[in-house]
């Protein structure tokens, strides 16, 4: 028979950017560094490669995620924008991948979003 699914429901635009920042760009920007740098230290070579391939594939979902973000912030406005400092303050700044990529990713994406409000 058919299967039964659950109805669909689909996210806010401001739902869109906070689970986006969260588990988009937080996530997929921590695991691209931590697996590029466990392909620095592998040193058998297949294993390398495979790392290496893995940490490319993160680190281009972590520019899509940013992306996502970016068209997310356009479409939610100001809620979308506060939603969005809310989320960012909440995380540990003080983690140096939190503070040194994370933070300034997130910050140039709320004033992007800023300046494509105003025009």
């Amino acid at each position: 028979g058919a299967l039964a699914l659950p109805p669909l429901r689909i996210p806010t635009a401001v739902e869109l950017v906070t689970t986006t920042f969260r588990d988009a760009c937080v996530q997929e920007t921590i695991g691209a560094v931590a697996v590029r740098a466990e392909a620095e230290e592998e040193t058998e070579p297949t294993v390398r490669a495979a790392l290496e391939t893995i940490a490319g594939d993160e680190e281009r979902h972590a520019i899509l995620a940013y992306r996502t973000l970016a068209w997310a912030l356009s479409v939610s406005g100001e809620a979308g924008r506060a939603a969005l400092r809310m989320e960012l303050a909440a995380l540990d700044s003080t983690a140096p991948l939190i503070a040194e990529l994370v933070v300034p990713c997130t910050e140039a994406a709320l004033s992007a979003g800023a300046l494509a409000s105003l025009s």
